[in-house]
This record gives structure tokens, C-alpha cells and sequence, in this order.
């Protein structure tokens, strides 16, 4: 729901502020107090996302290769320094963003599409468009595209460490992405400067055709203090004058504190910030390096085009181990975890003991994973009553 509020809400209200402080012919405190408070935001909520992620313990036992780069010496050191560089990303980003859109709204969107394409046809290009979500049909290619252009999006403007997943933009991506984002705010910067020396050019230098003799342009007279650089533009206001100055600011800004955030964490994670594999690709070698049936088993929460290059090594896993897991009963193997796994992979013998069609077998076993989640309301709701406060 974060990631939604940001995209949304956020990065908009972000771009539409920086839009209207650009056009105003004096620099308001209070409207950049209030961007940098919203940048600092987004900066702090964004860097939670990771950071839990990162830290969280079920995460780390299924993907100790990923999860991890956060340490447990100096988190707090960590928050920061991706708290500064996520904000300096953003301002930058939203800056920029800003700029183009006053230079040309035909650019802005060339720019924006153009980049949403590039990204899709390298997924595609590599097999990795689907996402990775187990949805059935239509509605996984619905929600890949829905994902895949709300992920890149948040990205760009905040680049979300965790978003350097496989399953997500991938690390060779992430990190390339943020260098094109960082050209693309000094590109903008050019590019705005450039024009609006060209207006300022022509207005200065403009002579109506019967006042040859003026020395001083009709549309810029400094005289004329009623229409001076109001209905043309004369001059540059103290904020644009100074965009290189911010730009390069934000730019050192960002590539310390990245620098910083880079030798705070465990460097053996270093490399996930270059990984060029797939999603398909991590999921296997994520189920192949796994050390245990409930690392193994959490390949089958991912949609089934992750793992069919191995659907027939699944199958006899699953086949050899699944009288024991019957036997022994472990927390994990539930019916729920179980009606992730598709069909075709099942055992014959536990397929056997099914009665009815497929359609039917599903629908009993989606009723099973009802009761359970039921059992397991009633008894922890038997456990909260039997817990007894401590004496004061």
C-alpha cells in the first residue's frame, strides 16, 4: 500500500509543486521548505520498506543470498545515509521532471513512455516480463504489466534498494537505471537553460519594425516597471539562475551518501546490486542452493513459469518427501501451501486420494484452507484468554 501511495499521491504532488515554484518570479521559502519535507518523506518511507524487508527473519531464511546487506551493528547508520541518498534521488528527479515539463510536454511524455518501453522490451527481450505473483491466466499478464510500470516508476524517482530484486528490475538494471536517471536531471537542466537563453535572447534583442532607432526592446524595458518581465520573459529568476549550482549540489549530495550507504553494509552483498539474473533464473538457483524442505517449498508462491525448467526434479522431490511431511505434520505444509502447487507437479499417490474432477478437488481443498485459517484464529484467540497479566 506504500508503493501504491507513492505512486499515486506522492511523486505528483512532488512534480506539480516543483512545477509551480519554477514559474514564480520569486522564490518561496515556505514552497521549498515544504518540497524538501515531502522529499524527506518519501526518502524515510521508502528506506522502511527496504530496511524491513532486508531485515525481516522469515525473508532472510528463504533468500539468505539477497536478503541481508543491512547489518546488526549499525542500522541506524544505514537508515541515514539511505534516507539522504534516496531524498537527494528524488529531489533531482523530481526537479528534473519539472523542468522538462515547462521546456516541453511533448518531451516529458516521449521521455516518460520512451523509458517505460525500453525497460518492458528488456524484460521481454529476456523472458523475465511475467511477474512473479501465482495468478492464473489473464490476470497475471494484467497485473505484470500493472507492476512491472508502477515498480519502474517508484523506482526512478526513490530507488527503492529492495526493487533491485530478480524478481523486480533486477540488479544490473537498478543500478543502471539510477545512473540514467542522474544524466537525465543534468540533460534537463541543459536543455531548460538552453531555451530559456533563447527567450531571453529574443525578447532583449526584439524591435518593432517602425521604432528603429529604440536601443531598448518594446517587450523588455526596464523602464516600464508595469510590464518588465511580465508578459515577457527578461530575465532569470533567482531559482533558475542558480540550477546548476542546486543540481550539482543534490549530485555530490547523492553520490556520497550511495559511497557511505555502500561501505556500511555487509559488502557480500555488493554483488546484488549487479546480479543480471532473471527472476526465473534466482528462483532456481534460490530452490537449488536452499538447506531445507521450507526454503525449497517457497518456489511454489511464485508463479509456475518461475520453476518449469525444473517441474520434473519438483516432482520427484515432492513424490519422495511427501509421506514424510503426511507423517510428521511440519507448520509450513499446510493445505494452503499446498494448493499453490500445480496439478501436474502433485504426487500421483495424493492425487489418487482425491475425489472428483480437478475443479472439484480444488474447491474442497480451497474449503480445507477456510477451516485452517479458522483453526488458527480460535486458537489464538484461546491463547490470548489463557494469558495471564503479570502482578504490579
Amino acid at each position: 500500500m506504500k508503493c501504491v501511495g507513492i505512486f499515486s499521491g506522492s511523486i505528483p504532488s512532488s512534480i506539480v509543486q516543483s512545477y509551480a515554484l519554477l514559474g514564480s518570479d520569486e522564490v518561496s521559502g515556505a514552497a521549498m521548505f515544504s518540497i524538501a519535507i515531502s522529499a524527506l518523506s518519501i526518502a524515510y518511507s521508502r528506506t522502511t520498506i527496504s530496511m524491513d524487508y532486508d531485515t525481516d527473519p522469515a525473508k532472510r531464511l528463504i533468500s539468505p543470498s539477497f536478503y541481508g546487506y543491512c547489518p546488526d551493528t549499525n542500522r541506524l547508520q544505514v537508515m541515514v545515509l539511505m534516507v539522504i541518498m534516496t531524498a537527494s534521488h528524488v529531489l533531482m528527479k523530481v526537479l528534473a521532471c519539472s523542468l522538462i515539463l515547462r521546456f516541453s510536454n511533448v518531451w516529458f511524455q516521449f521521455y516518460v513512455i520512451g523509458d517505460l518501453i525500453l525497460f518492458l522490451c528488456y524484460k521481454i527481450l529476456r523472458g523475465d516480463f511475467r511477474y512473479w505473483l501465482n495468478l492464473p491466466g489473464l490476470l497475471s499478464w494484467i497485473a505484470s504489466v500493472v507492476f512491472r510500470t508502477m515498480v519502474k516508476t517508484i523506482v526512478d524517482f526513490t530507488l527503492i534498494v529492495h526493487f533491485r530484486h530478480p524478481f523486480e528490475l533486477g540488479g544490473m538494471y537498478w543500478s543502471a537505471n539510477v545512473v540514467l536517471n542522474q544524466l537525465f536531471c543534468f540533460a534537463s537542466v541543459y536543455l531548460y537553460k538552453k531555451d530559456l537563453n533563447d527567450v531571453l535572447s529574443d525578447n532583449i534583442n526584439y524591435r518593432d519594425g517602425t521604432e528603429k532607432d529604440v536601443r531598448v526592446s518594446s517587450r523588455c524595458n526596464p523602464a516600464d516597471f508595469d510590464s518588465y518581465n511580465v508578459h515577457y520573459v527578461c530575465e532569470e529568476s533567482g531559482l533558475e539562475a542558480s540550477l546548476w549550482n542546486v543540481v550539482i549540489c543534490l549530485f555530490v549530495l547523492s553520490i556520497f551518501s550511495f559511497g557511505g550507504f555502500l561501505f556500511s553494509i555487509n559488502r557480500e552483498y555488493w554483488v546484488t546490486l549487479f546480479d543480471t539474473r532473471t527472476g526465473t533464473q534466482f528462483a532456481v538457483d534460490n530452490y537449488k542452493a536452499a538447506a531445507t524442505d521450507v526454503m525449497r517449498f517457497d518456489i511454489f508462491t511464485h508463479h509456475p513459469i518461475f520453476y518449469s525448467s525444473i517441474s520434473e526434479e519438483l516432482y520427484k522431490w515432492l513424490t519422495d518427501n511427501w509421506d514424510r511431511w503426511e507423517d510428521e505434520e511440519p507448520d509450513w505444509f499446510t493445505a494452503a501451501a499446498i494448493l499453490n502447487i500445480p496439478e501436474d507437479i502433485l504426487p500421483v499417490k495424493f492425487k489418487l486420494g482425491l475425489d472428483g474432477s480437478k475443479g472439484e478437488q480444488r474447491e474442497s481443498f480451497k474449503l480445507i484452507v477456510v477451516e485452517e485459517e479458522k483453526a488458527v484464529k480460535r486458537n489464538s484467540v484461546i491463547v490470548n484468554q489463557n494469558q495471564v497479566l503479570p502482578e504490579v
